[in-house]
């Protein structure tokens, strides 16, 4: 049956946009690892519990097309809305189990030379624990994998399964680009734990 788009979705999605827009205005932020975006397309991977800074990585759409995956359900129709309000970005859209679709649309879209932005530990968990199927998506298709560490200064934390982040108005953020990692022959499991350990370390060695 085709879905029916609420009436109310676009009005809601452009208010809610605005008013995310204006809330990451107030925040401090520095990067780090800019120079690992010329890459061409790649797979970046961001803790879920970070996802409301979502809007800072817009800029990585100027590089390449930008794809997101958003549940195909109706919990994801509002977010799809807003995201259509950012330059160059898509949204695929995927039930929670056909795992082999979202594999084959991840696949084509790293094969278009666009990149992909993925909540690495989504959307249901374990915390910072990193789906595999995002390493054979870029092991197939010869993509790097970029991780992004973030540290924030202050911040509310939710008890939610991912201790989902919001970070206050006006404190300071710190974004790093980690070095790329391509995914080789190498067991997959085997980088699930480096890249998890790359994050971590980054996340460490940051101040702000």
């Amino acid at each position: 049956m085709k879905k029916v788009r609420k009436w109310w979705h676009r009005p809601c999605a452009y208010m809610l946009h605005k008013m995310i827009w204006l809330y990451i205005k107030t925040l401090r932020v520095t990067f780090s690892g800019r120079q690992y975006l010329e890459t061409g397309g790649a797979v970046f991977l961001l803790w879920h519990e970070y996802l409301i800074l979502t809007p800072l990585f817009d800029s990585l759409a100027f590089v390449h097309p930008l794809q997101i995956f958003i549940s195909n359900s109706r919990d994801g129709d509002l977010p799809t809305e807003i995201a259509s309000y950012y330059h160059n970005v898509f949204v695929i859209r995927v039930k929670h189990r056909n795992r082999s679709i979202a594999l084959r649309a991840a696949c084509q879209a790293l094969e278009r030379g666009e990149s992909l932005f993925i909540a690495a530990d989504g959307p249901r968990g374990p915390r910072r624990s990193l789906k595999i199927g995002t390493l054979y998506a870029a092991q197939r298709t010869k993509v790097p994998v970029i991780p992004i560490a973030v540290q924030v200064h202050r911040a509310i934390r939710f008890s939610s399964w991912d201790r989902f982040c919001v970070p206050l108005p006006f404190s300071r953020v710190h974004i790093s680009f980690c070095e790329p990692e391509y995914v080789t022959e190498q067991s997959v499991e085997e980088w699930k734990e480096s890249i998890e350990e790359k994050i971590s370390q980054a996340e460490q060695s940051m101040s702000i």
